[in-house]
């Protein structure tokens, strides 16, 4: 959205300040792309990669490089007719292209740090060669990529993308998917497609098609009584432009907590504490009732006096937290390293500074994975820095 109000603006000045030299305006938007990429480079940080990855400043390469594309490839320019050499160019790129980015949509990874070192902004340059083959009458991509399944699903593409969110949070809250996933996913998907569908056919292509020259008129008709179409046409823009300014004057609800979300916090605390007890030599204070532990946790007397001797590092993400204070109420020696929303590519990284700072013992307990994949080469990270000599439970 920023993009759509700010950009034509911006562009706009451009022109104006350097007196529509198209030349200047092109590479001065690429320079705002590699400007982009590199401010993504320079920012990233792997224990925060939520800046750079919704940052608008650090992701706007991408829309620069469309941007670009448009100010050396106009459209209305480019001629159909090309030498063999030329248009055999064109289809290799088109080919090449097409294929690099099938292969980086299935092995690419978003946690990777090369992602954001420049292989984010690769991709979007070979998704600009791919577009610019698309669109050039010339080539052959179009005619290869034109089929009836794509044309349907890029005519209703924009509903796909607008009502596939609210569609699965309600379903999700209504209806306990994890009974049966793959059904429940293809019940979501087949309920966006078909409210996509409605979507185009009854408001989409009739307001793309409607005369608003007419909408004083076709006020009059529903005062007066008069329904037709022009009326059913335009309801959805009334409903819209309503509910836009309700959400504007109406005060934003105080966000109220969860009972997890208050264990957690409160866990978080608790551990802190603890952890720094253990980081001075201390052993933390546990109020234990040996006959209350056991049947707590369906362990044995022994069980349960060994875990009070156990010397052990956990780390792991919001599950790690939220289970922070009963591992500490049977293992009081245990330092924890647990944060909300960890991906398992920070690990290697926590690991290093415990290893550093002296708390990583010799039982090491993993719990990652909840917030995205763990790749082989994070895999093989953790053990390099665990060592051979550690027990490592995950």
């Amino acid at each position: 959205m920023q993009f759509y109000v700010l950009w034509p603006l911006i562009l706009w000045l451009l022109f104006i300040l350097l007196k529509r030299q198209r030349t200047w305006v092109k590479w001065i938007v690429l320079a705002l792309g590699i400007a982009s990429a590199v401010e993504m480079a320079i920012l990233y940080d792997p224990m925060n990669v939520n800046r750079v990855y919704y940052g608008t400043d650090t992701r706007a390469f991408s829309l620069m490089l469309g941007s670009f594309l448009g100010l050396i490839w106009p459209l209305r320019r480019l001629k159909a007719k090309l030498t063999s050499v030329a248009a055999g160019t064109l289809n290799v790129i088109g080919m090449a292209t097409l294929l690099i980015m099938i292969w980086g949509f299935f092995n690419l990874s978003g946690e990777a740090s090369a992602t954001y070192h420049g292989a984010m902004f690769a991709y979007s340059l070979v998704g600009m060669l791919l577009l610019g083959t698309v669109v050039h009458p010339g080539a052959v991509m179009n005619r290869v990529l034109t089929n009836p399944v794509f044309t349907w699903l890029g005519q209703r593409s924009y509903g796909i993308y607008v009502y596939q969110f609210p569609v699965m949070i309600f379903y999700e809250t209504a209806i306990k998917v994890g009974n049966a996933p793959i059904l429940h996913a293809v019940i979501q998907t087949a309920l966006i497609l078909g409210i996509s569908e409605l979507s185009y056919r009854w408001i989409e292509r009739p307001l793309a098609n409607y005369d608003w020259t007419t909408l004083p008129q076709t006020w009059q008709r529903l005062i007066s009584g008069q329904w037709n179409r022009g009326w059913l046409t335009i309801t959805p823009v009334a409903i819209m432009v309503i509910l836009a300014g309700w959400a504007l004057v109406e005060p934003a609800p105080k966000p109220v907590k969860s009972t997890t979300q208050a264990r957690i916090t409160k866990n978080a605390k608790e551990t802190a504490k603890r952890n720094k007890m253990i980081a001075e030599g201390k052993t933390p204070k546990v109020d234990i009732d040996s006959d209350d532990v056991e049947k707590k946790y369906n362990l044995t007397a022994s069980q349960v006096k060994q875990l009070q001797q156990m010397q052990v590092t956990a780390v792991g993400d919001s599950v790690m937290v939220d289970a922070s204070s009963d591992l500490q109420e049977l293992i009081p020696k245990a330092y924890i390293d647990g944060k909300v929303g960890r991906q398992a590519n920070e690990a290697p990284q926590v690991l290093q500074s415990l290893a550093n700072q002296g708390h990583l013992a010799n039982t090491v307990i993993l719990n990652l994975g909840t917030n995205g994949p763990i790749t082989d080469a994070t895999v093989e990270q953790i053990m390099e820095i665990v060592g051979k000599k550690r027990q490592v439970i995950g």
